[in-house]
């Protein structure tokens, strides 16, 4: 990444500091020169961290492709247009996770990129718009919602599937779109001359700074401000329905207790379903916007601030960290949510379980075989039992 010298914008060093929380791998001991400071970095501290990326992208990884696995497999689940986007946003966080790698691996080895330029531009694209698809899945699904919920007599017309996966459709295309300029002006080039490492960076023609701002500020408009207040708007919405909605949505319907043979008074179990859906997808959400803020409070605080916030290697490992953990807590938070995707997901591990015993068992050991496959065997049947009597809602 070239050095900023003095410009008309009066703060070249501010200039720096943006550019240094994108271009900065590993622990370079020049890394100042890209306004993160290196002071004091251990190898101990090196070793943790990147033990920690290690967990989170095994969690991210198996997750996601958990969730993708557990809808395709499910026709009653893929009924559900609310699961067709979480879909979607699974296949955006795999990609996210699976392309962050590289960017790992070179974090671990210490020496500045070393892909070339394709890589540079490919890489960077696919994480660009993988960020686009996944915001954008999530205010496709609060709009379904609200329209479920909120107007559910229009949401057999705007919610149906064939509109649904138009709508996925269209979010890839647009997401492409909006992470062109990366592959178009990245490129591989070094802070000054005679510089013992490179950095994949954007580089725009000409006046470099006069672009470089609007772009960021663009970036963050498009991913995190006009995402974030679509999505508070609606989901107020959505919560004072069901939170405080009319009577007929919380309607009582009287049960018998069948231990005691009372009759008591519940609030409806679609209810109790969307509410649940409902405090997944704002968990999600509310997730997705922490991560990323600490890239829009650096922006605002160098562009405006007096002096600009000059990152320890620290900080920038946990503002990296912040976004990996995005990408891999969805999965964690169906699982808290959701008692259908709990269930599929047990499912799913056993059956991998009982044809790893299976394998083992058959070479010779058969009567503890025959033990394990019924005892698994019946555990899988109680669950499958159990899905059948699951919210209607099909998550």
């Amino acid at each position: 990444m070239p050095v900023i010298h003095q410009t008309d914008l009066g703060k070249p060093s501010a200039i720096e500091a943006m550019e240094a929380s994108d271009n900065c791998t590993g622990n370079q001991s020049s890394c100042p020169d890209h306004g993160i400071e290196m002071d004091d970095v251990h190898m101990i501290e090196i070793v943790v961290l990147s033990v920690l990326f290690i967990i989170i992208g095994v969690v991210g990884l198996v997750g996601n492709i958990l969730v993708v696995v557990a809808i395709l497999g499910d026709k009653k689940m893929r009924s559900s247009a609310t699961n067709l986007f979480i879909t979607n946003l699974a296949f955006a966080d795999l990609m996210l996770m699976v392309f962050t790698i590289p960017e790992i691996l070179m974090f671990l080895i210490n020496k500045g990129w070393l892909l070339g330029v394709p890589m540079c531009k490919i890489e960077r694209f696919i994480l660009v718009f993988s960020v686009y698809g996944s915001v954008l899945t999530l205010v496709s699904v609060c709009g379904e919602r609200y329209v479920a919920i909120v107007h559910p007599i229009k949401a057999h017309i705007f919610c149906s599937r064939r509109r649904i996966v138009w709508a996925i459709t269209v979010i890839w295309p647009f997401s492409w779109l909006c992470a062109l300029p990366v592959p178009i002006f990245n490129l591989v080039s070094r802070p000054k001359p005679n510089y013992p490492m490179e950095f994949c960076t954007i580089r725009f023609p000409g006046n470099h700074i006069q672009y470089l701002i609007p772009w960021k500020y663009t970036e963050s408009v498009l991913y995190y401000f006009i995402p974030m207040f679509v999505q508070i708007f609606f989901y107020t919405f959505i919560c004072k329905r069901l939170f405080h909605g009319t009577g007929e949505l919380h309607r009582k319907q009287l049960v018998t207790d069948e231990s005691t043979g009372v009759k008591k008074e519940r609030t409806a179990d679609a209810l109790k379903a969307r509410k649940s859906v409902v405090k997944m997808l704002i968990a999600s959400v509310i997730i997705y916007f922490i991560s990323y803020s600490p890239h829009q409070v650096l922006l605002i605080y160098n562009t405006f601030a007096p002096s600009p916030f000059h990152q320890k290697w620290i900080m920038y490992v946990f503002v990296t960290m912040m976004t990996f953990i995005n990408s891999a807590a969805n999965p964690i938070l169906y699982c808290i949510f959701s008692q259908n995707f709990r269930k599929k997901f047990y499912g799913i591990l056993c059956r991998r379980q009982l044809g790893n015993r299976q394998a083992f068992y058959s070479r010779g050991r058969s009567n503890m075989h025959s033990t394990v496959v019924s005892e698994c065997g019946s555990t899988t049947r109680h669950y499958r039992l159990q899905l059948k009597n699951s919210a209607t809602t099909g998550i």
